[in-house]
Order: C-alpha cells, then sequence, then structure tokens
C-alpha cells in the first residue's frame, strides 16, 4: 500500500472509490475543481498512521489563485494544484507533496500553472521541508515529457539541496491511458 498517492482527474465516487479500496487507516486532502468543490479533483491520500499531515490547501491554477472555480490562461476547465505537509512518523523527516493535473489543450495554461508551482516549490515551509510533486505529463505533442512546463516546474528545485535534505524530487508521470482528457 502507498504512503502517499496522488491522484488525478478523480469524479467524487471515483475518490471515494480509491479511498474505501486504500481503507479507514488513510486520510484524504484536496476536493473538487468547480466553485462549489464538486467536479473533477486533485486528491492527496497519506497512510495517516504513518504520516502527520501538518498543513494543506487547495489553489486555483489561474490569476485568482484563491478564487474557487476560477479560470485563466486559456484553460477550458478550472484546474488546482493541492498542496500538503507531512512529518513520517517513523523517520521524522517533513516533505511536501503537490498534486496537480495540468491542461490538456493550452499551452500558455501549462507554463504559467508550471510557474505557479515553481513559486509552491519555492515557497516550502521549512528548511527541513522537501517538496515532492505530482505532475502527470501526457504523451501527446501539446504536453510530452520535454514541454517546456515541466522545464519551468523543474526550476523549482532546490537551489542548496544540501541545506534542504534530500532536495526536492519531481515525479513525472508519463501516464498512459486515453489522450482525449479534460
Amino acid at each position: 500500500m502507498p504512503t502517499v498517492l496522488g491522484v488525478q482527474e478523480a469524479l467524487p465516487d471515483q475518490a471515494e472509490w480509491v479511498h474505501a479500496a486504500l481503507g479507514d487507516s488513510y486520510g484524504r486532502v484536496g476536493y473538487g475543481r468547480a466553485r462549489d468543490g464538486g467536479d473533477e479533483a486533485a486528491p492527496i491520500f497519506y497512510d495517516a498512521q504513518r504520516l502527520e499531515l501538518l498543513d494543506w490547501g487547495q489553489h486555483a491554477l489561474s490569476r485568482k489563485p484563491g478564487e474557487p472555480g476560477s479560470r485563466s490562461w486559456g484553460s477550458m476547465f478550472p484546474r488546482v494544484f493541492v498542496a500538503a505537509s507531512f512529518r513520517d512518523r517513523d523517520t521524522g523527516m517533513r516533505f511536501q507533496m503537490i498534486n496537480t493535473h495540468l491542461d490538456h489543450l493550452s499551452a500558455w495554461a501549462r507554463l504559467m500553472s508550471a510557474r505557479a508551482l515553481s513559486a509552491a516549490v519555492q515557497a516550502c515551509p521549512t528548511p527541513r521541508s522537501s517538496p515532492a510533486i505530482s505532475i502527470p505529463v501526457r504523451r501527446p505533442p501539446q504536453c510530452g515529457i520535454s514541454a517546456k512546463p515541466r522545464r519551468c516546474a523543474m526550476r523549482g528545485r532546490c537551489r542548496e539541496p544540501a541545506q534542504r535534505g534530500m532536495g526536492h524530487i519531481l515525479a513525472i508521470s508519463a501516464a498512459s491511458g486515453p489522450r482525449q482528457t479534460h
């Protein structure tokens, strides 16, 4: 079973299914991207027995990050990122997980979203934190593994890894699956 899991494009019933499959010992943060908290989500599930949740927040990937459901930069659908800070009860290590799903149509939206994610990584709350970022990268040409948004998000990596423990980790999942996604 995973210690921490980021899920993208989860509808409410799908997120509930994942939570039920993981079991009662798992916590969840994140809600839908719509103004009312419904619709697709990018929740983070975590083993609550192993990890202590220190803080979390969800922000719109738009010019108005504090406004749920907001869209910008040519996005057809609202986009969000969920950031959660944890302390590993076994090791004492603190880390931050950032989970998102970038826009599938607008290259400008992906680039601007990557800049927002980079800023979130730079704002890492404590010197001992080491963010782990989950950003699914689809294989279609508009957001392939070598796309500019990936390079921009990578710039958020820790400049002095020795001062921040293990440094930042950027987990790019080269998702296979339907090419048509929102």
